[in-house]
């Protein structure tokens, strides 16, 4: 940024592609703090359920989940 926004020229420097150095630059600059170029990828899965309500419903889901493969599996071993 400091050089007028050359892009091509930090892609090399950083050895990243054109298109990724522009789309950290747009990043910083909507958001004006280093902190938005931070990867947020799979943070949310493994998120433990706040409360035993959503402890419970996340279990039922699981147990329904696993009782479809279950069911899933006995029909096709059956066939």
């Amino acid at each position: 940024m400091k050089h007028n926004h050359d892009y091509k020229q930090a892609a090399q420097k950083f050895d990243i592609t054109y298109s990724r150095a522009y789309a950290w630059t747009q990043k910083y600059e909507q958001a004006n703090d280093w902190t938005a170029l931070k990867d947020r990828r799979g943070k949310t899965r493994g998120r433990q359920p706040a409360d035993r309500e959503e402890q419970l419903l996340k279990e039922i889901r699981d147990l329904k989940a696993k009782l479809r493969e279950r069911e899933v599996q006995i029909a096709f071993s059956k066939k």
